[in-house]
């Protein structure tokens, strides 16, 4: 029987040994627990676990967050559908011995804004809101607002990190987005959501998997197609198999898979389904108004041939750097491509010697358009002056005073 399991928490930062049996006594204090599990995503150990009410949910929250489980300190957070919906804000200038208690008082006094997790670092901590519209009214409020205490606060929205991506593994990305935008395929991805919808093109979803499997046994499968960059079992209490997720560590390995036409493995005899992951709904849908994804969310003829241009520059780069470098040999990083290069110093210095001649001949072509400018310039302000000697010449003639007063003016500007 399916169970509703829809007021969950995410449980990180857990120990390598940490066992079900430990999520039971802290969590089972907030509320009824109706489901549990512990499952390795991204090689780190994550649980979760599933309450009965919403109110329990949020009270787990609250209470356990950046509290301790055998002996470290773990990450609460909420399980939601649209997990961007949670904002976290960094606060400083309030009581440094505040406890997490007096900060949420505080705050619900002064914007009237609920709190669902405060990390609190003493001298600054981070404070979790749901919603866009109470995160707006608490920046407004509550920045450069004054405490009870005669304490002024200071607040901003949290400089997260990409979806705790690290740059070596956003460097394809940020490939992408380059040729995305000199191509002007349009609406344009952040380099976390673009590393997304390249990552989910070499992520593969198993279903049906025997709960005794194993993650030596997937991975024994998969290896033969190339490098695996993780693989993740997920247990849930309640129903008579697990799934899990493999990921390849290049898409020329996902290519052989995928090329192999090997949509089924048997673990036992289990016969386990393959398919291709998909990204996130946020990410599907500007992937889809870009062109990248058609409308039944398979990549398009545009999505592959931006991934060929992509891996191109990208295992180039690589195998210019991981190449040991001789003796007397640079390299150099192109500013414009961003390609990596390998010179000696002579063709190093014939470079730098060429790029300041090009530099020279622009600043001679710019002075001398500078200086043509100026001549016509010149030359225009003349033209207006003739003009006017010969148009006060003809009202001297007008006016019956032509003598003395032509003679004055073709002195003046007569070049004889």
């Amino acid at each position: 029987m399916t169970q509703n399991l829809q007021f969950g928490i995410r449980i990180t930062g857990l120990p390598e040994k940490t066992k079900k049996e430990d999520l039971i006594k802290p969590f089972a204090n907030c509320g009824k627990i109706i489901s549990h599990d512990l499952s390795i995503r991204t090689d780190k150990l994550e649980g979760r676990v599933y309450y009965s009410q919403e109110s329990e949910m949020y009270r787990a929250t609250w209470e356990l967050h950046d509290t301790e489980i055998n002996k470290k300190k773990i990450s609460v957070t909420l399980l939601l559908k649209n997990p961007k919906e949670l904002f976290d804000l960094f606060l400083t200038g309030h009581p440094p011995e505040a406890t997490k208690e007096e900060i949420r008082d505080m705050i619900t006094s002064l914007c009237q804004v609920k709190c669902i997790r405060i990390t609190n670092k003493r001298k600054y901590c981070f404070i979790q809101i749901f919603g866009r519209y109470s995160v707006d009214r608490a920046l407004k409020i509550l920045d450069g607002s004054v405490t009870k205490e005669g304490y002024r606060l200071s607040v901003e929205l949290s400089k997260k990190r990409e979806d705790n991506t690290s740059t070596k593994e956003l460097a394809l990305a940020k490939i992408l987005n380059n040729i995305c935008k000199s191509s002007h395929i349009l609406p344009s991805f952040s380099d976390a959501d673009m590393h997304i919808l390249e990552r989910s093109q070499r992520t593969y979803h198993l279903s049906g998997m025997p709960m005794d499997s194993d993650e030596d046994s997937i991975r024994s499968f998969f290896l033969k197609y190339g490098e695996i960059e993780s693989c993740a079992r997920i247990e849930k209490e309640g129903f008579r198999s697990c799934y899990g997720f493999i990921v390849f560590k290049s898409h020329r390995s996902s290519d052989q898979f995928r090329q192999a036409g090997t949509w089924s493995m048997f673990l036992g005899n289990t016969m386990v389904k393959i398919a291709p992951s998909k990204p996130t709904r946020s990410v599907n849908e500007t992937a889809r108004a870009a062109g990248l994804m058609d409308y039944e969310n398979n990549p398009t003829h545009l999505f592959f041939e931006l991934m060929k241009s992509g891996l191109e520059i990208y295992e180039a780069q690589q195998s210019v750097q991981t190449a040991p470098l001789r003796q007397n040999q640079l390299l150099f990083q192109d500013t414009v491509t961003g390609q990596y290069y390998t010179m000696s110093p002579e063709q190093y210095t014939a470079y730098m010697n060429q790029q300041y001649s090009a530099n020279y001949a622009y600043i001679n072509e710019q002075n001398l358009s500078n200086q043509i400018q100026r001549l016509q310039q010149e030359e225009k302000k003349a033209s207006i002056e003739q003009r006017e000697v010969f148009k006060q010449l003809n009202n001297c003639q007008t006016q019956g005073t032509r003598g003395n007063k032509q003679a004055r003016f073709m002195k003046k500007y007569s070049p004889y």
